[in-house]
Parts: structure tokens; C-alpha cells; sequence
């Protein structure tokens, strides 16, 4: 029976050195989205799309099983020397955990606009920062308004 140690190391190893970050770095989120990434021989699927057709179920129940999450204000450390501290975008879309799309809300009600989230992603959002990396990080960036009726991408 393993102990908490190593299914602690066993954890760390998957995620950092040898799993799905080191498939990351390498080839980037949306290849590791597609093709997923070996571990110790063991092939990891990280997304299952959409079967062009519903012939088989098990593709189907695979496909179903897929998680895509919304979460308000992620944290992440920032990795400029110059500016340290904790970014927060607003929104951050995440299929099976792996971050796709980060956006930037605004609120003209308070004379927000959107050209304020386009300043913030170029000024405040840092591209070597791993949530933003090109590849390597969420795979689009965008920006919501809220006008009186609704909200609108852009």
C-alpha cells in the first residue's frame, strides 16, 4: 500500500518533471488538448472531442465527461522580477483543468470600456507569464463589456 509520501511524489512527478507540464512546455496546450501526453509509458487523454458521429457510445460517454469550468479571479504569481506580486484576470476557462481562455470584464456603468481590457492585456498582463505564454498558456484572450441589457463579447 503506497503512503501519502509517495503518492505525494508520484503527484508532483505527474504534474511537474515528467507529466503534463513537461508535455506542456514542449508542445504546447492545444497539442496536449488534442493528443494528450504520455506518462511512463501510459497514454493520458486531457480533452475528448466531439464524435462526428454518435455510432459509438463509448466516444459519446467520453466526450460527456469533459469538464469545462469558469472561475472568477485566478491567482497567479507573476513571473516578472521588475513588478512581483499576484495577477488576477477576471475569467479564467478551463477544459479538464488546463486553462483555454482568460477575459477581462468591464463595466461601462463605472466608465469601463473594453479598450480598458485591451491596455490591461498589454501593459498589466505579462506574455512570459505561464497563463499567458504563447502555446503554453490559455489559448485566447478576450474582453466582456456589460451594457445595461446584457453583456457582448468583443
Amino acid at each position: 500500500m503506497a503512503t501519502s509520501k509517495t503518492k505525494e511524489i508520484c503527484c508532483l512527478m505527474f504534474l511537474e518533471g515528467h507529466g503534463v507540464v513537461k508535455a506542456l512546455e514542449s508542445r504546447g496546450t492545444l497539442d496536449v488538448l488534442r493528443h494528450g501526453f504520455k506518462f511512463y509509458g501510459k497514454k493520458i487523454s486531457m480533452a475528448y472531442f466531439k464524435p462526428a458521429f454518435g455510432l459509438n457510445p463509448e466516444a459519446v460517454e467520453k466526450y460527456e465527461q469533459n469538464r469545462l469550468t469558469v472561475t472568477r479571479q485566478v491567482e497567479y504569481i507573476k513571473g516578472d522580477p521588475r513588478d512581483p506580486g499576484i495577477g488576477k484576470p477576471d475569467i479564467v476557462i478551463s477544459l479538464n483543468g488546463l486553462p483555454v481562455v482568460t477575459m477581462e470584464l468591464k463595466n461601462q456603468m463605472t466608465g469601463q470600456t473594453v479598450e480598458n481590457a485591451r491596455k490591461q492585456y498589454m501593459y498589466d498582463r505579462d506574455p512570459r507569464d505561464t497563463l499567458f505564454r504563447f502555446k503554453r498558456g490559455a489559448l485566447i484572450g478576450t474582453s466582456s463589456k456589460k451594457s445595461r441589457s446584457n453583456r457582448h463579447l468583443i
